[in-house]
């Protein structure tokens, strides 16, 4: 098989070094949507290639093809790359990895150019530990000397864009030292001095920029000027403003000609900020319009993608439980939002009818207004996505147990209206919230739960146990519904008169700048009501750690 299938090599270098590479031709294969993958490939129309490679997939599945499986997914991965979905270029190029035959050389071209696309991906998320570690497993896979630089020469952009200057230029001077000559030679000392000059902005890099410039304007190398231009404009923009705006404008006719739209609006930038008044408005309006115009066909490029991958997630897994069981989800979903319905509509009409009261009327609505959305968010929605996580590994549903629990919900919400303020008893919490906690638990997730014993919770009040319940339904949620996590870990501990939670789990973490939404401004104020405390760990790449504290006086 492998002889019937040509590895479809994109410019996955194009981003860091600057330079196209073309793609071979495909060779003639049995499997006819992979033909017309690569037809569309070589005519530039990435979109339809990526469909095709996809069905080719599909049809090397049926023959257990695994190689041929693999190559699709490859190319696949890359056009989701270089299409600017780093993360779906990522997923796919790991799926990847699986289908391949590590131990077979014959292989080893397919196997570094998916690492290469993983190192690629990684260092535009700027993951740069990831991108180093891909692209050193694709060095291990027996590359030719071409490959060896640009993989080498890949990994010392990494360490520049990290900031790890010296380690950068210890990289290209190794490179050069291989006695590396023509466009590969204009590419490091390219490279090389716009790392010297990040690490000093006194170093002259305009010589070795020129130099670079000369080569690859005699090879014709419109890539490679493209970059030449960039830099020099950047070093010039302080220093002398005229010929920063003359390389400007080089670059910006450079990046029509070779039709990338990136290096069109980043020399458009260059050009509003150096171009007299009238002159940069001009450049603007074109930005504005080629910045639009860009994310509109990329995003459309986007959804045909995940069209495509969505078809065979749907294929295969339409079979009629999972077709019932979503189905339930649906019905539960649309209960929800009938509730949530019936109670607005009632708020709505309570203040039409309270309109003329006096200011502290008022006051007293509006307070009225917040309990109720706190509520139902709690103990409907909450509850109903608590429903939802426990249906969706579930092998069978129960329809009687179903049908119990949505009452169960339904009374919650007509209680809300009548002030119900039932919570767990100390008695009865411990089981209540190792239920509530059980229903997270699945064969994708991993829940530790460590020190939860009935001690922790002795001598506390209904109100501080119905809030701590609640604090942790809605961390769950938000864990379920966001972080991606395959493990959380759960520990209690009661020191005295304090009790502490710690919560961790390995998913994708919090943003550095965290932002309360609703969800987290819940749990912050509910704390703040019983005197208690609660704090994020955030900015990490190992995953979320939250601490809550409280004290039981």
């Amino acid at each position: 098989m492998i002889t019937r299938l040509i590895l479809f090599v994109l410019p996955l270098f194009v981003l860091l070094s600057c330079t196209k590479r073309d793609a071979p031709s495909a060779a003639v294969t049995a499997n006819p949507y992979f033909d017309r993958a690569n037809t569309f490939r070589d005519n530039g129309d990435s979109d339809s290639a990526f469909v095709y490679f996809n069905k080719a997939k599909e049809l090397f599945l049926q023959e257990k093809d695994s190689l041929g499986v693999a190559t699709c997914l490859a190319n696949m991965g890359a056009i989701a790359i270089n299409s600017g979905d780093y993360f779906g270029g990522l997923e796919i190029s790991l799926n990847a990895l699986s289908y391949f035959d590590k131990l077979n050389s014959d292989q080893y071209g397919y196997i570094r150019f998916n690492y290469g696309n993983l190192g690629l991906a990684a260092e535009n998320l700027k993951n740069y530990p990831d991108a180093i570690r891909f692209y050193e497993q694709a060095l291990s896979y027996q590359p030719d000397s071409t490959a060896i630089f640009i993989i080498r020469n890949n990994i010392a952009n990494v360490y520049r864009d990290s900031g790890k200057y010296k380690a950068a230029i210890q990289f290209y001077n190794e490179i050069l030292k291989q006695g590396v000559s023509g466009i590969q030679y204009a590419r490091v000392i390219s490279n090389l001095a716009a790392t010297r000059w990040l690490m000093n902005p006194n170093y002259n890099a305009a010589i070795q920029y020129k130099q670079a410039l000369a080569i690859r304007l005699r090879e014709k190398d419109l890539w490679g000027q493209n970059s030449c231009y960039a830099h020099l404009a950047d070093f010039y923009i302080k220093r002398q403003p005229d010929s920063a705006l003359l390389y400007s404008h080089k670059m910006y006719r450079v990046a029509q000609q070779i039709q990338s739209p990136d290096d069109e609006l980043a020399a458009l930038q260059k050009l509003i900020r150096l171009s007299p008044v009238d002159q940069s408005r001009r450049y603007f309006e074109r930005y504005e319009q080629k910045r639009d115009s860009l994310q509109t066909v990329r995003n459309a490029a986007k959804n045909l993608r995940y069209e495509a991958e969505k078809h065979k997630a749907d294929y295969l897994k339409s079979s009629a439980e999972n077709v019932q069981k979503q189905n339930t989800i649906l019905r539960i979903s649309i209960l929800v939002a009938a509730l949530a319905t019936s109670l607005l509509v009632g708020y709505f009409y309570y203040l039409r009818r309270k309109k003329h009261f006096k200011m502290e009327k008022e006051i007293e609505v509006k307070n009225t207004t917040l309990k109720y959305v706190k509520k139902v968010h709690d103990r409907v929605a909450n509850g109903v996505y608590q429903v939802m996580s426990e249906l969706e590994y579930a092998d069978q549903v129960d329809v009687d147990e179903l049908l119990d629990k949505l009452d169960v919900l339904y009374q919650t919400s007509r209680d809300i209206s009548y002030e119900d303020t039932t919570s767990a008893t100390a008695g009865s919490f411990e089981q209540q919230l190792m239920s509530m906690l059980a229903v997270f638990s699945h064969e994708h997730l991993k829940l530790d739960v460590q020190g939860h014993e009935k001690s922790i919770w002795q001598g506390l009040e209904p109100a501080i146990t119905s809030e701590i319940y609640l604090v942790l339904q809605e961390l769950m949620v938000n864990m379920k519904k966001h972080s991606k996590a395959t493990r959380v870990v759960l520990s209690f501990s009661r020191q005295g008169s304090k009790v502490h939670i710690r919560y961790w789990d390995n998913g994708i973490g919090l943003a550095p700048e965290l932002r309360f939404n609703n969800g987290l401004s819940n749990m912050a104020n509910r704390m703040k009501n019983i005197n208690g405390n609660i704090s994020f760990d955030h900015g990490d790449v190992s995953g979320t750690g939250v601490h809550i504290s409280f004290s039981t006086t």
